[in-house]
């Protein structure tokens, strides 16, 4: 436990998407979504229900990056209602490695001054309230009333990291957009709006010292969500 709190503190963590093949010789242990990076290990989810050997190797793939394939000990396995996560600790640290981490985390910061928070939802005047809060820590939002604006949106080249999804959208299913989201454009962080949270996620922002952080990035933006667990993950 005193090993993972001092790998914690040492090694800064950036959220990203992507994809983690594991394999231990050559069986594969299972595809799982990347979700955050540092030097140090990742946190990868939404992976199948198997059991791992503890030492594994991971192919790393996000988007517009070269692949990485990385020596790494599993040193936590979650089950959860949306797959299993697990968090690496990476064996070998060569200071070539070190170096495309560091250029990977700060492309990854740039990308978050350049992207747009894309919402989906048939009747977004209902969110005034949330797209205000949104603007008011300084993040572009762009709004598509269906699925298919949403899929149009995305293929247009538009920057978009965060996509939040409402849980009904006329007669076409959330569930079925975020998947496809999910398969087609894998650096996007695709969430479903639960009931209820839209309210608290304007309270949480507004709590968070809106004027302290201004403006906000989108790694604070999504702090926020997870720390007050205001929206319900959609990976399925």
């Amino acid at each position: 436990m005193t090993a993972t709190l001092w790998e914690r503190r040492k090694f800064f963590r950036i959220p990203t998407s992507g994809k983690a093949l594991l394999r231990h010789g050559v069986h594969l242990e299972g595809l799982y979504q990347l979700h955050d990076l540092s030097m140090g290990g990742c946190l990868l989810t939404h992976g199948p229900d198997c059991a791992l050997h503890e030492r594994v190797i991971a192919a790393l793939r996000v988007e517009g990056e070269d692949g990485l394939e990385l020596c790494a000990r599993v040193v936590r396995q979650e089950h959860t209602a949306d797959g299993v996560h697990v968090r690496l600790s990476f064996t070998e640290q060569a200071p070539l490695f070190e170096d495309r981490i560091q250029d990977l985390v700060m492309r990854t910061i740039e990308r978050e001054q350049h992207s747009e928070i894309l919402i989906v939802h048939e009747q977004p005047e209902r969110l005034e309230r949330l797209l205000v809060a949104m603007r008011a820590i300084g993040q572009s939002i762009v709004i598509a009333r269906t699925p298919s604006d949403a899929l149009e949106i995305l293929e247009s080249g538009v920057r978009i990291d965060l996509a939040i999804v409402a849980p009904a959208l006329g007669e076409s299913s959330a569930r079925k957009l975020v998947r496809s989201v999910l398969r087609r454009f894998p650096h996007v962080q695709c969430v479903m709006l639960s009931p209820g949270s839209v309210g608290r996620l304007v309270h949480a922002i507004r709590a968070s010292g809106v004027y302290d952080r201004l403006p906000w990035t989108l790694t604070h933006l999504r702090e926020v969500i997870g720390r007050h667990e205001l929206i319900m993950g959609a990976r399925t």
